[in-house]
């Protein structure tokens, strides 16, 4: 096709090309929303209630269930030994990592953080499963997420302990939001 020719066929089928072009894009965006889309976003379990227990000073066991916090509200407690909290995402999925936020107030937030914990998950069946075991000697910052890595392979979670055996200063835990996730291979969050 000459130049000429080929303007005069685009002039020609200019309506036909267009409509062509915007079912493209349509397909694309919904496309975008399943398969193509998970590559570039994170899938997030965040758990409704959480069931916290532990021993006070006074050797008195609380265990209660709680609200999950959202924003900047927290769960907060005074605790001797290990701080047991047990979650249930709701649907039993494969993560890869999982993060806390520590709240905006200063030392209260950042000295009350754990120091040591191990992570158990588990499926719709089975036994508890090890999936991480930290150690923290750095300071918390404040208003920031903090990510570790799952090492459960693809087993399927539904369910989460998260086990403090230490907090990081004081023996008053105060935590914030807690996400279980995985990472799609794209995904620019941590």
């Amino acid at each position: 096709m000459t130049s000429g020719a080929t303007h005069s066929f685009f002039r020609r089928y200019r309506l036909l090309i267009s409509m062509a072009l915007l079912v493209s894009g349509l397909s694309l965006i919904q496309i975008g929303s399943g398969g193509i889309g998970r590559l570039f976003q994170s899938i997030i379990g965040e758990p409704m209630q959480w069931t916290v227990s532990y021993t006070q000073a006074d050797n008195q066991t609380v265990a209660k269930r709680v609200a999950a916090p959202e924003g900047n509200l927290f769960v907060e407690g005074r605790a001797m030994g290990t701080i047991r909290i047990e979650m249930d995402l709701g649907d039993c999925r494969t993560y890869d990592r999982y993060r806390f936020w520590v709240g905006p107030y200063g030392s209260d937030d950042t000295d009350r953080q754990p120091g040591k914990w191990t992570l158990f998950t588990r499926g719709d069946e089975g036994d508890w499963m090890q999936a991480d075991n930290e150690q923290i000697t750095d300071v918390f910052l404040n208003n920031r997420w903090y990510t570790f890595s799952l090492h459960v392979g693809k087993a399927c979670v539904r369910h989460v302990r998260w086990s403090i055996a230490r907090l990081f200063t004081d023996d008053i835990f105060r935590l914030y939001r807690f996400q279980i996730y995985e990472r799609g291979p794209f995904s620019l969050s941590q």
